[in-house]
């Protein structure tokens, strides 16, 4: 990677505190993100200068804490996936992902869009009870949403769902697969060819490579690559861009 450049600033009011951030897969010229705790079930599209060209609010679904979000192609369909799985208590019964189609960017800014219907409601629990999550990622290669406990001491675990299985009315177990030495993650993304994820913490963000013949868990026991970031006041949104291969 070379040196860090900043493209722009986002300065639209709605938009408070930047939780998760995604490329739009219909349109890359755009950026998909959304406010913290507190806020609307609602997603903001933005541009690289981070001005805000369209809101979409999603239909029937609840904003308890939205931490991340990722966008991904899959058998020749563009989705995006809410993670609503920040609990800083530890608290909360079962968290949850919502599975949207990422729709087309409008051609002209506007305040409200249509708004979005969920394709999917995916409530999880963990094996031994809640954890604090702020990044989620998906391997697009499987269809499979990885999510990765946010800590400040010790290893931090790694949970697998898969995404495109029969829905059920109680809430999935999300499966372990691995740990890692990286505190405090506060986002995630994986490339579309399902090869490197990256974490995001509060300083740097730590890169983790896969042959395709290995599986997550195995990658996930390395010790990473650093890769420095710009200064900023809180970091807790990353993403790979349309090219898979800038951040």
């Amino acid at each position: 990677y070379r040196a860090p450049r900043q493209l722009g600033l986002v300065r639209a009011a709605p938009i408070r505190e930047s939780s998760g951030l995604a490329v739009c897969r219909a349109d890359g010229r755009f950026l998909w993100t959304h406010n913290d705790s507190g806020d609307q079930p609602r997603l903001f599209l933005i541009n690289l200068r981070g001005e805000l060209r369209q809101t979409y609010t999603v239909r029937g679904v609840r904003a308890i804490d939205w931490e991340d979000i990722c966008s991904f192609r899959y058998r020749n369909e563009r989705y995006l996936l809410i993670g609503d799985v920040g609990d800083n208590g530890s608290r909360r019964p079962f968290v949850t992902l919502y599975l949207l189609r990422e729709p087309v960017p409008l051609e002209k800014t506007t305040i409200d869009a249509p708004p979005l219907p969920p394709f999917q409601t995916i409530h999880l629990r963990y094996p031994a009870g809640p954890r604090d999550c702020e990044a989620v990622a998906v391997d697009a290669t499987t269809g499979t949403a990885y999510l990765i406990e946010k800590r400040l001491l010790g290893k931090a675990r790694v949970f697998a769902v898969p995404l495109f299985v029969a829905a059920k009315n109680r809430p999935r177990m999300a499966q372990p697969v691995a740990t890692v030495n990286v505190p405090l993650v506060t986002a995630m993304d994986i490339t579309p060819d399902g090869q490197r994820a990256v974490l995001l913490t509060y300083g740097d963000a730590i890169e983790f490579t896969r042959a395709k013949t290995e599986s997550w868990q195995t990658a996930f026991t390395g010790p990473g690559r650093q890769i420095r970031t710009p200064p900023r006041r809180q970091g807790e949104s990353i993403c790979f861009g349309t090219d898979g291969h800038s951040l």
